[in-house]
């Protein structure tokens, strides 16, 4: 069983709750947010040199946010869970791959909002 941890700085953004509809003739367009978009690159950059795990997955995750403002442990939880697979870093979220997923929140850190991120993976 091999275990990561790294830390992923910045107030973690929903992107469900995140998003922008554009018209494009009769189409309605639905894209992340400018906020998660930027969020999402400078978190790739991050996890940059992370190699990939093979499942299953047991993570963990510790969310310190910004300030008290209300949020959705589920919905920040999701946006690393896209990010991790964007990174490469795991291969899927489905139930299939993943064993267990856990997210705990860490308080408030005004000066350094983060995510601890913990990865039981098979190898």
């Amino acid at each position: 069983m091999l275990n990561t941890t790294f830390f992923i700085e910045g107030n973690t953004p929903s992107k469900k709750n995140s998003r922008q509809i554009f018209a494009k003739g009769s189409k309605l367009i639905n894209i992340p947010s400018k906020r998660y978009k930027e969020w999402h690159d400078q978190a790739l950059k991050q996890l940059e040199g992370f190699g990939k795990l093979k499942p299953p997955y047991k993570i963990y995750m510790n969310f310190w946010m910004k300030d008290n403002r209300r949020a959705d442990l589920d919905n920040k939880m999701a946006s690393v869970l896209d990010l991790l697979q964007d990174a490469g870093i795991i291969e899927d979220d489905c139930w299939q791959k993943l064993e267990l997923i856990q997210a705990t929140s860490g308080g408030i850190s005004k000066d350094c909002p983060r995510v601890k991120v913990e990865i039981h993976s098979s190898i």
